[in-house]
């Protein structure tokens, strides 16, 4: 396998076919509302943000894995084709995002001791594979926060929901055959993880720098206009809008990018 064209190949495939982008536009936006809307440590909050969040992340992965498919077959995917497509398999996706945060929810607890922690903790290291720079915030936060062990055991866990949400999405598989799938392809195919996996959070890294400078140089002026004469900050916080705002555009560029990668690797590993 040439891990390296897997990028070039989905690079242009997201390129020529906008409808990826866009629907990952329109999911990424409406998950960035709906966290601002329910900003709280409050734990009731906490779980319903942590709800939503897997649901939303299940129906864009499932919507991304099928467009993909769909367009290395030949097919031409629209908008109304992608939200249709994210539809299809939310409820084997949701379940099997359950049960992969389900370790990292009780690994999370008994090091932290805390419910909300181990919630958090687990929404940053339960997405898969799709978001590189989330991954490695992710590792960062768990290594930091709760030890190393969390973040193994995410980084694993998203491992084997790679191949499993593809089993589901493009082979029609149960939830608990497509775990049981998804692990063996990570056993047989550990090489490609792994290099794939590095090649991720070096873009990611890349792409989390420039991104920062451009929160740096657009936010931080914002941020200083809306001071008060005592110091206070008035108004909503052209910080949290701006910041906002890069962190969907990033979303959609590497869960695009990230989500093709790996379905077209699953393609090779099925021998398609």
């Amino acid at each position: 396998m040439n891990r390296t064209q897997l990028f070039n190949d989905a690079w242009q495939m997201m390129v020529r076919n906008s409808a990826l982008w866009i629907v990952a536009l329109i999911v990424l936006a409406v998950g960035a509302v709906i966290s601002l809307l329910l900003n709280s440590s409050d734990l009731i909050v906490v779980i319903l943000n942590a709800l939503i969040s897997l649901v939303i992340s299940a129906f864009l992965t499932g919507a991304l894995i099928n467009m993909v498919n769909a367009i290395a077959n030949g097919q031409k995917m629209t908008v109304n084709d992608g939200l249709q497509a994210g539809t299809q398999k939310i409820g084997p996706l949701v379940a099997l995002r359950l049960l992969l945060a389900l370790p990292l929810w009780i690994v999370g607890f008994l090091l932290s001791g805390s419910l909300v922690v181990a919630l958090i903790s687990a929404a940053r290291n339960s997405d898969g594979f799709g978001s590189a720079s989330s991954l490695f915030a992710g590792g960062l936060a768990g290594a930091v926060g709760l030890g190393i062990v969390i973040t193994l055991v995410g980084i694993v866990l998203a491992a084997v929901g790679v191949g499993a949400e593809r089993a589901i999405v493009i082979d029609n598989a149960p939830v608990i055959d497509a775990f049981k799938r998804g692990w063996n392809l990570l056993t047989v195919h550990l090489g490609d993880f792994v290099v794939i996996g590095l090649l991720m959070i070096v873009i990611g890294l890349a792409v989390g720098i420039l991104i920062g400078c451009a929160v740096s140089a657009v936010a931080v002026p914002a941020a200083i206009s809306q001071l008060g004469p005592n110091g206070s900050v008035t108004g909503f916080g052209a910080t949290v809008v701006v910041t906002t705002l890069l962190g969907v555009i990033v979303g959609v560029v590497t869960q695009v990018l990230f989500s093709a990668v790996w379905t077209l690797a699953y393609r090779q590993w099925q021998g398609q």
